[in-house]
């Protein structure tokens, strides 16, 4: 399993790539050598390997530790950061150009679902299971509280009986019940971020079919018109 400092070094690697590329690789005459089109195809290869992982997810059913998510990372980095290097500091095609945009946005919805997604889902379970705990202790304090209690309480509350006598466990149980309701109310939001993300997720597979479709038009394109580094 691929652990955050690993993933945190290849998304590091990735926008190395990316201001490297940019910036020092001309696009001519690396993009269209040998050695240039050997790293295109070798990113081409590891990101159609990142595939791996929603196949087994998707087809197979493979979820968790049977499917663990680090290859997908290292693919997912890896590739894209050697295709980056392949296009230089400036695509040479509009198809070229959208393949650019493409992994850019690519890459960067995955580290969106890499990291807030797992932050988020980590906070609900925290949440449901600070909930639980809180839901337990109500009813004990449920308990410690008679009828009367409570409606001496709540007459002392709302001012209509100012002498009534005070009951600790009534207090204690009316800021459960406040810490509850605050509680349910964030697991809500959590819960709304949590369903966006999953459709965050979707933008992320319709970019990676749309991005594989370039890439083959790419691909055909370059064949057609011959390869600049043949004799």
């Amino acid at each position: 399993m691929l652990d955050d400092r690993t993933a945190n070094l290849l998304l590091a690697g990735f926008v190395g790539a990316l201001a490297i590329g940019s910036l020092a690789i001309p696009t001519h005459p690396f993009s269209g050598s040998l050695i240039g089109h050997a790293v295109g195809v070798a990113g081409a290869t590891l990101m159609a390997c990142a595939l791996i992982y929603p196949f087994r997810k998707r087809v197979l059913k493979k979820k968790g530790r049977k499917n663990p998510i680090g290859s997908h990372i290292f693919f997912g980095s890896i590739g894209p950061t050697l295709v980056l290097l392949h296009a230089g500091n400036e695509p040479a095609s509009p198809i070229g150009l959208l393949i650019y945009m493409s992994l850019l946005l690519i890459v960067f919805s995955g580290i969106v679902g890499r990291f807030l997604f797992k932050k988020v889902n980590r906070s609900v379970k925290e949440h449901t299971a600070e909930l639980d705990q809180l839901h337990e202790l109500l009813e004990l304090k449920r308990r410690d509280v008679t009828p009367e209690d409570l409606k001496a309480f709540l007459e002392a509350e709302t001012g209509s009986q100012p002498d009534a006598r005070q009951c600790q466990s009534c207090q204690e149980l009316r800021d459960v019940a406040l810490s509850i309701a605050e509680g349910e109310h964030t697991l809500a939001v959590f819960d709304r971020t949590k369903w966006l993300f999953t459709r965050w997720s979707m933008v992320h597979r319709y970019l990676t079919t749309l991005l594989f479709a370039l890439l083959a038009v790419h691909i055909l394109v370059t064949m057609y018109y011959g390869l600049r580094w043949l004799p």
